[in-house]
Protein backbone atom coordinates (compact mmCIF):
# COMPACT_ATOMS: atom_id res chain seq x y z
CA UNK A 1 0.00 0.00 0.00
CA UNK A 2 1.55 3.63 -0.81
CA UNK A 3 2.66 5.99 1.87
CA UNK A 4 0.42 8.75 2.07
CA UNK A 5 0.91 11.97 4.10
CA UNK A 6 -2.56 11.97 6.45
CA UNK A 7 -4.98 9.47 7.48
CA UNK A 8 -8.34 11.70 8.09
CA UNK A 9 -10.36 10.37 11.12
CA UNK A 10 -14.21 11.53 11.56
CA UNK A 11 -17.04 10.10 12.47
CA UNK A 12 -20.58 9.27 9.98
CA UNK A 13 -21.80 12.74 10.91
CA UNK A 14 -18.57 14.68 9.50
CA UNK A 15 -18.17 12.50 6.70
CA UNK A 16 -18.63 15.74 3.71
CA UNK A 17 -15.79 18.15 5.87
CA UNK A 18 -13.54 15.03 5.22
CA UNK A 19 -14.02 14.59 1.92
CA UNK A 20 -13.93 18.21 2.20
CA UNK A 21 -10.61 18.38 3.20
CA UNK A 22 -8.86 15.74 1.60
CA UNK A 23 -9.42 18.06 -1.62
CA UNK A 24 -8.28 21.04 -0.02
CA UNK A 25 -4.85 18.56 1.44
CA UNK A 26 -4.69 17.41 -2.56
CA UNK A 27 -5.21 20.69 -4.23
CA UNK A 28 -1.87 22.02 -1.69
CA UNK A 29 0.22 19.12 -2.66
CA UNK A 30 -0.47 16.19 0.17
CA UNK A 31 -2.31 13.11 0.07
CA UNK A 32 -4.79 11.50 2.07
CA UNK A 33 -6.62 8.50 3.07
CA UNK A 34 -10.15 8.80 4.42
CA UNK A 35 -12.75 6.43 4.44
CA UNK A 36 -15.19 7.54 2.15
CA UNK A 37 -12.87 7.77 -0.72
CA UNK A 38 -10.76 5.02 -0.18
CA UNK A 39 -12.69 2.23 1.31
CA UNK A 40 -14.83 0.33 -1.29
CA UNK A 41 -17.97 -2.74 -1.21
CA UNK A 42 -16.46 -5.90 -0.26
CA UNK A 43 -13.26 -4.27 1.31
CA UNK A 44 -12.44 -5.62 4.81
CA UNK A 45 -13.07 -2.11 7.16
CA UNK A 46 -10.92 -3.00 10.18
CA UNK A 47 -7.98 -4.25 7.99
CA UNK A 48 -8.48 -1.32 5.74
CA UNK A 49 -8.27 1.17 8.34
CA UNK A 50 -5.52 -0.28 9.85
CA UNK A 51 -3.30 -0.17 6.61
CA UNK A 52 -4.37 3.34 6.45
CA UNK A 53 -2.72 4.36 9.78
CA UNK A 54 0.40 2.36 9.32
CA UNK A 55 0.86 3.88 5.88
CA UNK A 56 -0.22 7.29 6.67
CA UNK A 57 2.83 9.48 8.02
CA UNK A 58 0.09 12.30 9.90
CA UNK A 59 -3.07 12.25 11.24
CA UNK A 60 -5.96 14.71 11.32
CA UNK A 61 -8.50 14.25 12.92
CA UNK A 62 -12.32 16.04 12.20
CA UNK A 63 -13.14 16.97 15.60
CA UNK A 64 -16.69 17.66 17.26
CA UNK A 65 -18.88 17.02 19.49
CA UNK A 66 -20.00 13.37 18.19
CA UNK A 67 -15.85 12.56 17.34
CA UNK A 68 -14.62 13.67 21.23
CA UNK A 69 -18.13 11.15 22.28
CA UNK A 70 -17.09 8.07 19.52
CA UNK A 71 -15.10 5.10 21.57
CA UNK A 72 -13.61 4.37 18.21
CA UNK A 73 -12.18 7.81 16.39
CA UNK A 74 -10.75 8.56 20.63
CA UNK A 75 -8.99 5.30 20.11
CA UNK A 76 -7.75 6.24 16.81
CA UNK A 77 -7.09 9.63 18.22
CA UNK A 78 -5.08 8.56 21.22
CA UNK A 79 -3.19 6.12 19.36
CA UNK A 80 -1.79 8.82 17.13
CA UNK A 81 -1.26 11.18 20.00
CA UNK A 82 0.60 8.94 21.70
CA UNK A 83 2.68 8.13 18.19
CA UNK A 84 3.09 11.69 17.92
CA UNK A 85 4.70 12.40 21.43
CA UNK A 86 6.70 9.41 20.72
CA UNK A 87 8.76 11.01 17.71
CA UNK A 88 6.85 8.41 15.56
CA UNK A 89 4.45 11.28 14.16
CA UNK A 90 5.13 14.50 12.65
CA UNK A 91 1.68 16.10 12.96
CA UNK A 92 -1.30 15.10 14.72
CA UNK A 93 -4.01 17.91 13.70
CA UNK A 94 -7.12 18.77 15.16
CA UNK A 95 -9.95 20.36 12.78
CA UNK A 96 -12.52 21.98 15.09
CA UNK A 97 -15.87 21.45 12.59
CA UNK A 98 -18.40 22.42 15.46
CA UNK A 99 -16.66 24.42 18.12
CA UNK A 100 -16.34 21.54 21.02
CA UNK A 101 -13.34 22.07 23.03
CA UNK A 102 -10.59 19.49 23.55
CA UNK A 103 -8.96 18.73 26.65
CA UNK A 104 -5.87 21.01 27.95
CA UNK A 105 -3.96 17.48 27.54
CA UNK A 106 -4.10 18.11 23.81
CA UNK A 107 -2.78 21.75 24.21
CA UNK A 108 0.47 21.28 22.64
CA UNK A 109 -1.16 20.47 19.27
CA UNK A 110 -1.38 22.45 16.80
CA UNK A 111 -4.84 22.80 15.80
CA UNK A 112 -7.29 24.48 12.73
CA UNK A 113 -10.40 26.28 14.09
CA UNK A 114 -13.31 26.05 10.72
CA UNK A 115 -16.43 26.10 13.13
CA UNK A 116 -17.49 29.10 11.72
CA UNK A 117 -17.20 28.36 8.33
CA UNK A 118 -16.86 31.06 7.06
CA UNK A 119 -14.97 32.31 3.40
CA UNK A 120 -11.46 31.62 4.37
CA UNK A 121 -12.23 28.25 5.39
CA UNK A 122 -9.60 26.39 3.34
CA UNK A 123 -6.45 28.95 3.51
CA UNK A 124 -6.99 28.39 7.52
CA UNK A 125 -6.79 24.85 7.21
CA UNK A 126 -4.12 25.21 3.87
CA UNK A 127 -1.99 27.56 6.34
CA UNK A 128 -2.34 25.28 9.54
CA UNK A 129 -0.83 22.32 7.16
CA UNK A 130 1.79 24.16 5.78
CA UNK A 131 3.05 25.02 9.13
CA UNK A 132 2.70 22.07 10.73
CA UNK A 133 3.78 19.98 7.84
CA UNK A 134 6.29 22.56 5.73
CA UNK A 135 6.85 21.03 2.37
CA UNK A 136 7.05 22.80 -1.30
CA UNK A 137 3.61 22.46 -2.90
CA UNK A 138 3.29 20.08 -5.98
CA UNK A 139 3.11 21.66 -9.08
CA UNK A 140 -0.30 21.78 -10.89
CA UNK A 141 -1.37 19.23 -13.51
CA UNK A 142 -2.25 20.47 -17.01
CA UNK A 143 -5.77 20.20 -17.72
CA UNK A 144 -5.42 17.71 -20.20
CA UNK A 145 -3.24 15.37 -17.23
CA UNK A 146 -6.36 15.92 -15.01
CA UNK A 147 -8.51 15.29 -17.57
CA UNK A 148 -7.14 12.26 -19.05
CA UNK A 149 -6.80 10.82 -14.73
CA UNK A 150 -10.70 11.43 -14.58
CA UNK A 151 -11.08 9.35 -17.18
CA UNK A 152 -8.81 6.41 -15.31
CA UNK A 153 -11.01 6.29 -12.63
CA UNK A 154 -14.30 7.00 -14.53
CA UNK A 155 -13.41 4.13 -16.73
CA UNK A 156 -11.46 1.84 -13.98
CA UNK A 157 -7.78 1.76 -16.35
CA UNK A 158 -4.44 2.15 -16.15
CA UNK A 159 -3.93 0.06 -12.44
CA UNK A 160 -6.96 1.88 -10.68
CA UNK A 161 -10.63 0.75 -9.38
CA UNK A 162 -13.66 2.46 -11.12
CA UNK A 163 -14.41 5.20 -9.07
CA UNK A 164 -16.87 7.99 -10.39
CA UNK A 165 -16.04 10.08 -7.44
CA UNK A 166 -12.52 10.56 -7.78
CA UNK A 167 -13.35 11.13 -11.73
CA UNK A 168 -15.76 13.96 -10.83
CA UNK A 169 -12.86 15.07 -8.79
CA UNK A 170 -10.19 15.01 -11.42
CA UNK A 171 -12.51 16.47 -14.27
CA UNK A 172 -14.08 19.04 -11.69
CA UNK A 173 -10.06 20.48 -11.40
CA UNK A 174 -9.78 20.12 -15.36
CA UNK A 175 -13.13 21.94 -16.34
CA UNK A 176 -11.69 24.65 -13.99
CA UNK A 177 -9.25 25.16 -15.78
CA UNK A 178 -11.39 25.34 -18.93
CA UNK A 179 -11.51 21.54 -20.43
CA UNK A 180 -13.83 21.18 -22.69
CA UNK A 181 -14.29 17.44 -22.54
CA UNK A 182 -14.11 17.83 -18.60
CA UNK A 183 -17.28 19.77 -18.35
CA UNK A 184 -18.83 17.23 -21.35
CA UNK A 185 -17.56 14.44 -19.11
CA UNK A 186 -19.29 15.80 -15.38
CA UNK A 187 -22.30 16.08 -17.27
CA UNK A 188 -22.20 12.37 -18.33
CA UNK A 189 -21.86 11.83 -14.73
CA UNK A 190 -25.09 13.84 -13.65
CA UNK A 191 -26.78 12.60 -16.79
CA UNK A 192 -26.76 9.10 -15.52
CA UNK A 193 -26.15 9.42 -11.49
CA UNK A 194 -22.56 7.89 -11.61
CA UNK A 195 -21.13 9.27 -8.00
CA UNK A 196 -23.42 11.73 -7.72
CA UNK A 197 -27.41 12.32 -7.61
CA UNK A 198 -28.75 12.14 -11.28
CA UNK A 199 -29.64 15.87 -12.31
CA UNK A 200 -30.50 16.74 -15.86
CA UNK A 201 -30.30 20.36 -15.19
CA UNK A 202 -26.80 20.11 -14.13
CA UNK A 203 -26.34 17.84 -16.80
CA UNK A 204 -27.42 20.46 -19.54
CA UNK A 205 -25.58 23.07 -17.50
CA UNK A 206 -22.00 20.84 -18.19
CA UNK A 207 -23.10 19.74 -21.83
CA UNK A 208 -23.68 23.63 -22.57
CA UNK A 209 -20.37 24.79 -21.44
CA UNK A 210 -18.50 22.08 -23.24
CA UNK A 211 -20.71 23.03 -26.66
CA UNK A 212 -19.28 26.61 -26.00
CA UNK A 213 -16.20 25.58 -26.14
CA UNK A 214 -16.56 23.49 -29.32
CA UNK A 215 -17.11 19.82 -27.53
CA UNK A 216 -18.20 17.70 -30.30
CA UNK A 217 -19.35 15.37 -27.87
CA UNK A 218 -21.17 18.19 -25.56
CA UNK A 219 -23.06 19.09 -28.63
CA UNK A 220 -24.49 16.04 -29.25
CA UNK A 221 -25.34 15.11 -25.81
CA UNK A 222 -27.42 18.58 -25.57
CA UNK A 223 -29.13 16.63 -28.88
CA UNK A 224 -30.06 13.46 -27.02
CA UNK A 225 -31.56 15.58 -23.78
CA UNK A 226 -34.03 16.81 -26.08
CA UNK A 227 -34.72 13.77 -28.07
CA UNK A 228 -34.90 11.95 -25.22
CA UNK A 229 -37.15 14.90 -23.00
CA UNK A 230 -34.42 14.60 -20.31
CA UNK A 231 -34.55 17.45 -17.52
CA UNK A 232 -36.01 19.71 -21.04
CA UNK A 233 -38.89 19.41 -23.23
CA UNK A 234 -39.12 16.80 -25.87
CA UNK A 235 -37.73 18.54 -29.35
CA UNK A 236 -36.63 16.63 -32.10
CA UNK A 237 -35.98 19.58 -34.24
CA UNK A 238 -33.62 21.14 -31.66
CA UNK A 239 -32.11 17.69 -30.77
CA UNK A 240 -31.65 18.06 -34.93
CA UNK A 241 -30.14 21.06 -34.50
CA UNK A 242 -27.76 19.83 -32.29
CA UNK A 243 -26.69 16.60 -33.90
CA UNK A 244 -26.20 18.53 -37.02
CA UNK A 245 -23.52 21.45 -35.47
CA UNK A 246 -21.71 17.64 -33.74
CA UNK A 247 -21.72 15.93 -37.12
CA UNK A 248 -19.43 19.10 -38.27
CA UNK A 249 -17.08 18.60 -35.84
CA UNK A 250 -16.78 14.60 -36.65
CA UNK A 251 -18.97 12.91 -34.26
CA UNK A 252 -19.64 9.68 -35.08
CA UNK A 253 -22.54 9.42 -32.65
CA UNK A 254 -24.17 12.48 -34.25
CA UNK A 255 -23.98 11.33 -37.69
CA UNK A 256 -25.69 8.16 -36.31
CA UNK A 257 -28.26 10.02 -34.66
CA UNK A 258 -28.89 12.16 -37.14
CA UNK A 259 -29.62 8.61 -39.46
CA UNK A 260 -32.30 7.85 -36.84
CA UNK A 261 -34.42 10.94 -37.32
CA UNK A 262 -34.64 10.60 -40.88
CA UNK A 263 -35.03 6.60 -40.52
CA UNK A 264 -38.07 7.03 -38.05
CA UNK A 265 -39.09 10.67 -39.77
CA UNK A 266 -38.88 12.58 -36.70
CA UNK A 267 -38.99 16.22 -36.93
CA UNK A 268 -37.79 15.41 -40.79
CA UNK A 269 -39.87 13.18 -43.53
CA UNK A 270 -39.04 9.94 -43.63
CA UNK A 271 -35.94 9.18 -45.77
CA UNK A 272 -34.29 6.25 -45.93
CA UNK A 273 -31.45 7.19 -48.15
CA UNK A 274 -30.42 10.16 -46.22
CA UNK A 275 -30.63 7.81 -42.85
CA UNK A 276 -28.36 5.55 -45.08
CA UNK A 277 -25.99 8.19 -45.63
CA UNK A 278 -25.64 8.95 -42.18
CA UNK A 279 -25.13 5.88 -41.28
CA UNK A 280 -22.41 5.25 -43.82
CA UNK A 281 -20.75 8.59 -42.46
CA UNK A 282 -21.02 7.09 -38.86
CA UNK A 283 -20.00 3.41 -39.76
CA UNK A 284 -16.46 4.25 -41.62
CA UNK A 285 -15.51 5.56 -38.33
CA UNK A 286 -16.19 2.65 -36.45
CA UNK A 287 -19.41 3.66 -35.08
CA UNK A 288 -21.45 0.33 -33.91
CA UNK A 289 -25.00 1.37 -33.46
CA UNK A 290 -24.83 2.48 -37.21
CA UNK A 291 -23.25 -0.91 -38.55
CA UNK A 292 -26.02 -2.30 -37.21
CA UNK A 293 -28.40 0.04 -38.70
CA UNK A 294 -27.19 -0.54 -42.11
CA UNK A 295 -27.47 -4.44 -41.78
CA UNK A 296 -30.72 -3.72 -40.57
CA UNK A 297 -31.29 -2.03 -44.04
CA UNK A 298 -29.91 -4.68 -45.71
CA UNK A 299 -31.85 -7.58 -44.01
CA UNK A 300 -35.20 -5.73 -44.10
CA UNK A 301 -34.65 -4.06 -47.53
CA UNK A 302 -35.61 -0.43 -46.61
CA UNK A 303 -33.95 1.90 -48.65
CA UNK A 304 -32.24 -0.82 -50.51
CA UNK A 305 -32.56 -4.12 -51.96
CA UNK A 306 -31.95 -7.51 -49.48
CA UNK A 307 -29.11 -8.27 -49.35
CA UNK A 308 -28.49 -10.83 -46.93
CA UNK A 309 -23.90 -11.04 -47.23
CA UNK A 310 -24.08 -6.79 -46.81
CA UNK A 311 -26.06 -7.24 -44.23
CA UNK A 312 -24.39 -10.39 -42.57
CA UNK A 313 -21.06 -8.21 -43.40
CA UNK A 314 -22.37 -4.83 -41.04
CA UNK A 315 -23.72 -6.72 -38.38
CA UNK A 316 -20.68 -9.17 -37.93
CA UNK A 317 -18.23 -5.71 -37.79
CA UNK A 318 -21.27 -4.46 -35.05
CA UNK A 319 -20.46 -7.40 -33.48
CA UNK A 320 -16.92 -7.25 -33.42
CA UNK A 321 -17.36 -3.55 -32.51
CA UNK A 322 -19.23 -4.71 -29.06
CA UNK A 323 -22.77 -4.03 -30.18
CA UNK A 324 -24.97 -6.61 -28.16
CA UNK A 325 -27.90 -7.12 -30.43
CA UNK A 326 -25.29 -8.08 -32.92
CA UNK A 327 -24.57 -11.10 -32.44
CA UNK A 328 -28.04 -12.37 -32.79
CA UNK A 329 -28.90 -10.96 -35.95
CA UNK A 330 -25.41 -12.41 -37.17
CA UNK A 331 -27.27 -15.73 -36.27
CA UNK A 332 -30.56 -14.92 -37.68
CA UNK A 333 -29.19 -14.07 -41.26
CA UNK A 334 -26.59 -16.95 -41.55
CA UNK A 335 -30.11 -19.40 -41.15
CA UNK A 336 -31.79 -17.09 -43.59
CA UNK A 337 -28.75 -17.92 -45.92
CA UNK A 338 -28.81 -21.66 -45.42
CA UNK A 339 -32.57 -21.79 -46.58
Amino acid sequence: MEQRDFFISYTGADEAWAVWIAGVLKRNGYSAYVQALDIGPGDNFLEKMEDFIENSANFIAVWSKGYAESRFCMTEFRAAFHEWKEGRMECVLPVRVDGHPMKRLYSALVRVDLSDRGAASEKKLADAVRYAVPRPVAPQQDAETLYQRGDDYYFGRNGVKQDYVKARDYYEQAAAKGHAEALWSLGLLYDGGRGVEEDYTKAWEYYKKAAAKGSAQGLNSLGRLYFCGFGVMQDYAKARKYYEQAAAKGSADALTNLGILYHHGLSVARDYAIARYYYEQAAEKGEAWALYHLGFFYEWGQGVSVDYAKALEYYQKAADAGFKEAPERVEEVRKKMRR
